[in-house]
């Protein structure tokens, strides 16, 4: 059970815990100095952090209220903690995430307060976001490897639910990409249904133009028709915002966005 004033952290097994866990405790004074650069500040904060003599993305989750601190101190990890254990579960099972390096998670009367998750920080040439607004010469080959990415991510048992524009790094190499999944404080390892994969798919194909040439290469590349699978995603796309709308709608009806 966490004490008053404690922290909780686990690191790679190949890292040097009495080397990582120091520097990790002083990652509340590290995120407050201004050489360390914010690569992202939304309801969560991303910044570069150098750990060891290594540049690493460090990841502040936005503070709890009281019951979401309960929540997380007693009855479900943290998200920072289930960063770290996604990441090294993809490395075992062969999909690209950048390397975890570990996580800290910090508690003041007997409940967690603030987590870090920390990740070897990765030189890729732009997000899946980016093709909807700055398509390259190359947009078929990319997706078709894309493609080719998400399905073995769900032959290995992979449902990340948040697998979106944001959340696929995409890394050019010699021999063609390299794909690599972030945000992955939600996921799940186990075997998934045909219905579940495709629909697994809304988040990442919401333009019309790439969700076509998309499902035509994810139809190749599981022996499926792809007039059928397009179908399919639509319907899920179309779910999907008519969700958001709805959502939008009540929140502005209740006072909570304007």
């Amino acid at each position: 059970m966490p004490q008053n004033n404690t922290s909780q952290s686990a690191f790679a097994p190949s890292l040097d815990e009495s080397v990582y866990q120091p520097i990790a405790a002083q990652l509340p004074v590290l995120f407050g100095e201004e050489h360390n650069a914010t690569i992202y500040d939304g309801r969560n904060v991303l910044k570069l952090i150098n750990v060891n003599q290594q540049t690493c993305v460090v990841k502040s989750f936005k503070e709890l209220g009281v019951l979401r601190r309960i929540i997380y101190t007693y009855l479900r990890a943290s998200k920072a903690q289930r960063s770290f254990e996604h990441a090294c579960e993809l490395a075992k099972r062969g999909v690209g995430t950048p390397e975890p390096i570990g996580y800290i998670a910090f508690f003041a009367q007997g409940l967690i307060k603030q987590s870090y998750y920390i990740s070897a920080h990765v030189d890729y040439d732009f997000e899946f976001r980016d093709l909807l607004t700055s398509p390259p010469s190359d947009l078929n080959a990319v997706l078709d490897a894309c493609a080719l990415f998400v399905t073995e991510l769900h032959q290995k048992g992979v449902l990340h639910a948040d697998l979106s524009l944001g959340n696929v790094l995409v890394k050019r190499q010699p021999t063609g990409y390299e794909f690599y999944l972030v945000d992955v404080n939600r996921m799940q390892f186990r075997t998934l249904t045909h219905s579940e994969k495709v629909e697994n798919l809304t988040r990442l194909l919401v333009q019309k133009e790439i969700r076509e040439r998309f499902c035509t290469y994810y139809a190749q590349h599981n022996q499926l028709d792809a007039v059928d699978l397009l179908a399919e995603v639509n319907k899920h796309v179309e779910a999907f915002y008519s969700f958001r709308r709805k959502k939008t709608a009540l929140k502005k009806l209740l006072g909570l966005k304007k």
